[in-house]
Formats: structure tokens, C-alpha cells, sequence
């Protein structure tokens, strides 16, 4: 799983300017696509179903916002991973997983 994961990387990285990448203070890395909005999250869905990795969902953030009445640009939230590979990390470290419950629910954790 490890080589698909950086095989994604790998195109992902193809599909962006060839500037160079680099985390912000932050730790996020934002680079500009080649393509856009709609080309590059098609093209991501295919890598990422070409892989094998399991695709869970596409949030359109900007139709949420308006939802609730805030003007809110372009932005497409893509949730993908691997369900075998993300519960060894959760049952090796029970605070790993988005949401914990391994104490009969008294604490939370999300990221």
C-alpha cells in the first residue's frame, strides 16, 4: 500500500506547476494545478480509483457555505484512504483515528 500511496503522490505532484513544493509554517503544502478545479479532482479520482485506494467521499464546501448563508470561493473537500491500513494506526494508537471512544466514549479526538 505504501508504494500506491507514493505512486499518488508521485501524480499529484505531475499534475501541479512545476514550482517547487514546500509546507508553509503551517506544515500544509499548497501547490496550483495545471488543470482546472474540475479536470484536476476528476484526474485525482482516477489515480486515486486506479490505485486501489477507496475513495469515500467529494464535499462541494462552496455549496455548504452558501447553505448557511457565507460567500465562500471554489473548494472541493476529497476524502480517500485505507480502511486495513488506517485501523493498524488506530488500534496501535487509539487517539490515531479521527473520532475515540476505546474508554466508553468520556473522551473525543479529531483532527
Amino acid at each position: 500500500m505504501r508504494s500506491k500511496l507514493v505512486n499518488l503522490m508521485t501524480a499529484l505532484a505531475l499534475l501541479v506547476a512545476a514550482a517547487p513544493v514546500r509546507a508553509e509554517g503551517d506544515g500544509i503544502v499548497r501547490v496550483r494545478s495545471a488543470y482546472s478545479m474540475p479536470e484536476t479532482i476528476a484526474r485525482l479520482k482516477q489515480d486515486i480509483a486506479a490505485k486501489g485506494i477507496m475513495f469515500f467521499s467529494e464535499v462541494d464546501q462552496s455549496q455548504l457555505a452558501a447553505a448557511a448563508g457565507i460567500k465562500l470561493g471554489p473548494s472541493t473537500l476529497l476524502t480517500f484512504g485505507n480502511p486495513p491500513l488506517g485501523t493498524l494506526f488506530i488500534t496501535a494508537n487509539a487517539w490515531g483515528g479521527p473520532e475515540s471512544m476505546n474508554d466508553g466514549g468520556r473522551r473525543k479526538a479529531w483532527a
